[in-house]
C-alpha cells in the first residue's frame, strides 16, 4: 500500500499540471451539473419498528387529521394589543387566508372562544394554530411560503409573522458564512506554523476548498436518488468539519509532504 500511494504522489508531482488541470474541470462540471439539477432534499426518513415511527403510522390510521401535529403562526403587534380593532380585522383576514388552502385542514384562531391561552399575558404576542395534512417530507418549500404569505394582511397591519414547526423549517436556513471565516482563518494560522511558509500552507487549504465544493455537488446529485435529509448540507458545511479535516490531513500527512516535494527520495 505505501508503495503504491508514492507511485500516485510520484505520479501526480511529475504530472502536477495536469492533474490540477483535470481536478478543476472535474470540480467545476460537477458544480455545473448539480446546479442544472437542483436541490432536492426528503426529510420524510423513517426507520420501521421504533417507538416514534409506530406512534406516527398509529396516529395516521386512528387521527389522519391530526397526525403531523400543529403548526405555529406567530403574530407579534408591534403597537397596541392583538385585540385591538385593527389587529383583530388582520387576523381574521389571515385566517381566512389560510383556511383557503389546500394542505390546511384545521385552524385555531386566537380570537376564537375559548382560545385565549394562545394570546400572551401582556396581549402583545399571539399565536395562530394550523394543522396540515401533510408531513414534513411531504410540504414543499412552496407549501410552506404560502403558509407564510398568508399572512400578508397581519404584516400589513404592523403584526410581525413567524412560522414556527417543520414549516418554519423549510423556510429558514442557518447562516454558517461567519463560523466557516473563524475556521478557515484558524487553519490558516495553524498550517503557517506548521509548515512556516505561506506557499505551503495553500496547498490544504485550496485542496479542503475544493473537495468540500464537489462533496456538496454529489450530495445535491445523490439527492435526486435517494432521501437526503436538508441538514446534510449544512452539516458538511460546518465550520468544525471544515477545520478539523484540514487540521488533520495537514498532521497526518505534513512529513509526507515534506519529504516528497522539498526532499524527493527513491522507494527502496
Amino acid at each position: 500500500m505505501t508503495r503504491a500511494l508514492y507511485e500516485v504522489g510520484g505520479f501526480c508531482v511529475r504530472r502536477r499540471w495536469y492533474v490540477i488541470a483535470t481536478w478543476l474541470v472535474v470540480a467545476v462540471g460537477l458544480h455545473l451539473w448539480a446546479a442544472s439539477l437542483g436541490q432536492n432534499w426528503n426529510d420524510n426518513l423513517t426507520l420501521p419498528g421504533t417507538g416514534s415511527t409506530n406512534a406516527t403510522d398509529l396516529l395516521q390510521q386512528k387521527l389522519p387529521q391530526q397526525a403531523y401535529g400543529s403548526i405555529p403562526l406567530t403574530l407579534v403587534a408591534g403597537s397596541g394589543t392583538i385585540t385591538d380593532p385593527s389587529n383583530t380585522s388582520a387576523i381574521n383576514a389571515t385566517v381566512k387566508n389560510l383556511k383557503a388552502l389546500p394542505h390546511v385542514t384545521h385552524v385555531v384562531s386566537p380570537l376564537d372562544q375559548g382560545a385565549s391561552a394562545l394570546i400572551s399575558k401582556d396581549g402583545k404576542t399571539a399565536y395562530i394554530s394550523v394543522t396540515l395534512n401533510t408531513g414534513s417530507g411531504n410540504t414543499t418549500t412552496q407549501d410552506a411560503q404560502d403558509i407564510l404569505d398568508a399572512a400578508d394582511p397581519a404584516a400589513k397591519a404592523g403584526l410581525a409573522p413567524a412560522v414556527g414547526g417543520y414549516v418554519g423549517q423549510k423556510l429558514s436556513r442557518p447562516s454558517t458564512e461567519s463560523s466557516e471565516a473563524i475556521g478557515i482563518a484558524a487553519a490558516v494560522v495553524i498550517l503557517v506554523l506548521a509548515f512556516g511558509t505561506v506557499t505551503a500552507m495553500a496547498l490544504p487549504i485550496v485542496t479542503a476548498i475544493l473537495g468540500l465544493l464537489t462533496t456538496l455537488a454529489l450530495i445535491t446529485a445523490i439527492s435526486h436518488l435517494t432521501a437526503v435529509p436538508t441538514v446534510s448540507p449544512t452539516t458538511l458545511d460546518g465550520s468544525s468539519r471544515s477545520c478539523t479535516t484540514i487540521v488533520t490531513a495537514t498532521t497526518s500527512g505534513s512529513t509526507v509532504v515534506k519529504s516528497s516535494l522539498i526532499r524527493p527520495r527513491q522507494m527502496p
